[in-house]
């Protein structure tokens, strides 16, 4: 899912807008060890070598969920890819200092399959130095911006309906900030698995990567996520510490639950 601060599409969306929120207490059970799941491994995200396949991953992924695709109306899901692909690249450098971005591939094929961006708490920076994206030269950082800017008007995503994010996405956006008030978290702040990938173990690969390394930080875990990820989180050891329930009807879809969670 995404959450309300700037990811590819709505990275900072899908947290935000579509999520909830997890969280579990660490350190009260034996250590984590990542499972290894057959040809798939986990890398560090490339700015430039990556986009094309990540936007495949999070916009496929998504596409699925119908109060998500929702938001783009009309628009073909190859549009949706595209746009993504464009302005992804922007946005994973922005907020390098707190943001950390792996990815799940195929060993045999090469092919992206998985994506989780995490977000660290402030000062904390200098935690999963590896998992941070280089920083982009002048020229990179200037087509990046070029590139984001073909696919905004307005400041606003085109072909994304903002009515309904600015309707729906302040309250998640409060009860977000209220539950983070309460502590240091290592958020889990966006994750995708390609449609054909999925139920094969890919997803918990990328939440026990970053529950290995928050329980080695002595940090608790939080994640807002749509009821399609709870059993996921569930499964993992998180709890439903609040829930938000809006209704989206108004544009043709029945009332959709946000549950929140702590880990």
């Amino acid at each position: 899912p995404v959450r309300g601060g700037g990811g590819p599409f709505p990275s900072s969306f899908c947290t935000s807008l579509l999520p909830s929120i997890t969280a579990r207490e660490l350190g009260t059970e034996s250590s984590w060890r990542p499972r290894e799941t057959m040809n798939i491994k986990l890398e560090n995200v490339s700015t430039d070598d990556d986009a094309a396949g990540l936007s495949q991953v999070m916009m496929r992924a998504f596409y699925r969920d119908p109060h998500w695709r929702l938001l783009w109306g009309s628009m073909p899901l190859e549009d949706i890819i595209a746009s993504c692909e464009n302005r992804l690249p922007r946005n994973l450098v922005r907020g390098r200092a707190s943001r950390r971005h792996r990815k799940a591939v195929d060993a045999v094929t090469g092919e992206v399959v998985g994506y989780a961006r995490w977000v660290l708490p402030e000062g904390r920076e200098d935690l999963w130095e590896d998992a941070r994206v280089a920083e982009p030269s002048a020229q990179q950082a200037a087509r990046y911006e070029a590139r984001y800017s073909a696919y905004m008007a307005d400041g606003k995503i085109k072909g994304l309906n903002s009515e309904i994010t600015e309707s729906l996405s302040p309250l998640l956006e409060k009860t977000e900030e209220d539950i983070l008030k309460t502590g240091e978290f290592l958020a889990l702040d966006y994750i995708a698995v390609l449609p054909s990938r999925q139920q094969q173990g890919v997803g918990s690969m990328l939440v026990e990567d970053g529950l290995g390394v928050a329980e080695k930080a002595d940090l608790p875990v939080y994640v807002m996520s749509t009821q399609t990820g709870l059993k996921l989180y569930q499964c993992h050891g998180f709890i439903t510490v609040k829930t938000v329930e809006q209704d989206d009807s108004h544009w043709g879809k029945t009332p959709y639950t946000y549950p929140k969670f702590i880990s």
